[in-house]
């Protein structure tokens, strides 16, 4: 799911636009499959889901297992071979000890159960895992030994509970990442090499209720989230295994912690359509551990409010204007405040004030539309690579986007876009 714009405040950090991966939900009707690829640079794929279930209960299992060769350019050359072409005869370490290494591998697994324990009532748990091993990165000084990501997800909704909730829902979720970057495939790492290894979690909840407000729909509720972001540099030798740490980590220990009330209500009166949405975010961001010595911020704490609200006058049967404002707001991630090498660990939020006025016509066969933006970027977060450090300064984006379609059967359309 796509949304254009500051129009979003049920997550956390949404600053012009928002993208939502849905997963697929387990049926109660028995299904399957299996699937198995192959294609060029030695690519193969083999992958398998079954979902079913009952009234009560309904499962989903998914699985997959995936490597390729190295990627081949226009001339046929490897990434090895690319990147030997590209490296200086004075640079041969950042060249790969075997040209002919895998471009990656990875294995995949799904899990998912809904019950349905009484009338009304809902009960999720999910369970993601991705493990992908020795991914090359030949535009970079070092490849991934690995990154290991694992997600753990549990809801629970309750429905028609009266006049006063519609549904009432609770979304937890942890999630974690482990991800080494190393020369230990490169030449300057044959007899020891350097390895840079983050990791993080990030744990979550949303309590929020729907509820039938003056004709409209109104939900509110209340979200909360915890980042931890931490990082070690140390150099292994190939002989002995034995490491040696930095006593500078990539990344000091850094908590990201927020709390956030927020709602939105959607209501139609003749031919207008309202929505309007208002968020609080309270957030706080500490380093644990020493960074650099031009870190000045090891505690920072933001509070925003964000606000928007679109207008659309339905003209007609197959006519539509819209006019959208809102304010939004992102504070800054660990990289941008410690792990650039000036880092100062002091940065405000970045926040947006937008305008969006478009329109949307849509007729038997045929559809068009058109959008203008503005946006005003306060505190725009940039990398100023003179000063090798993150820095807030003042920006502007506009634009315009236009879309068509026409369908020229019942299986055959025309689509046209431009911005």
């Amino acid at each position: 799911t796509i949304l254009e714009g500051p129009y979003d405040v049920e997550h956390f950090g949404t600053l012009s636009g928002l993208i939502v991966a849905q997963t697929k939900k387990p049926t109660k009707e028995p299904a399957g499959e299996v699937n198995l690829g192959a294609g060029s640079y030695g690519y193969k794929k083999a992958s398998t889901s079954a979902s079913g279930g009952n009234d009560t209960v309904r499962v989903l299992l998914s699985a997959s297992t995936e490597e390729s060769d190295q990627y081949k350019d226009g001339e046929g050359r490897t990434l090895s071979e690319q990147l030997n072409a590209a490296a200086p005869a004075s640079n041969t370490g950042i060249r790969y000890q075997d040209p002919n290494r895998k471009a990656y591998e990875k294995k995949t697994f799904m899990g998912k159960v809904f019950i349905t324990p009484v009338e009304k009532q809902e009960l999720r748990l999910g369970y993601t895992l991705n493990r992908s091993d020795g991914v090359l990165y030949p535009s970079r000084m070092m490849d991934a030994d690995y990154d290991d990501s694992d997600i753990y997800t549990f809801g629970y909704s309750l429905y028609n509970l009266g006049t006063l909730s519609k549904e009432l829902s609770l979304e937890t979720y942890l999630s974690k990442v482990e991800h080494p970057m190393s020369t230990r495939y490169r030449n300057s790492g044959a007899t020891a090499y350097t390895t840079v290894k983050m990791f993080s979690d990030v744990e979550g909840a949303t309590l929020k209720n729907k509820m039938t407000l003056f004709g409209g729909e109104l939900v509110y509720g209340v979200d909360a989230s915890k980042r931890h972001w931490d990082g070690e540099r140390f150099v292994t030798t190939v002989a002995t295994g034995s490491k040696v740490y930095s006593d500078l980590p990539t990344m000091p220990d850094v908590d990201t912690i927020n709390k956030a009330l927020f709602a939105k209500y959607t209501t139609t009166m003749d031919r207008f359509n309202l929505q309007t949405g208002v968020r609080y975010d309270d957030t706080t961001i500490k380093a644990h551990r020493p960074a650099l010595a031009t870190v000045k911020g090891y505690d920072n704490a933001y509070e925003d409010l964000s606000a928007n609200m679109i207008v659309t006058y339905k003209a007609s049967d197959v006519l539509d204007y819209f006019v959208g404002v809102g304010k939004s707001s992102r504070v800054p991630d660990a990289r941008e405040l410690y792990n650039a090498n000036n880092s100062t660990g002091l940065l405000d939020a970045v926040t947006n004030y937008e305008t969006d006025v478009g329109f949307n016509a849509h007729y038997d066969h045929f559809g068009v539309k058109g959008k203008v933006f503005y946006s005003m970027l306060k505190d725009y977060i940039y990398y100023h690579s003179t000063a090798s450090k993150y820095v807030n300064v003042d920006a502007t984006l506009y634009g315009a986007s236009l879309e068509a379609y026409y369908d020229l059967s019942d299986t055959l359309s025309l689509n046209y876009g431009m911005s």
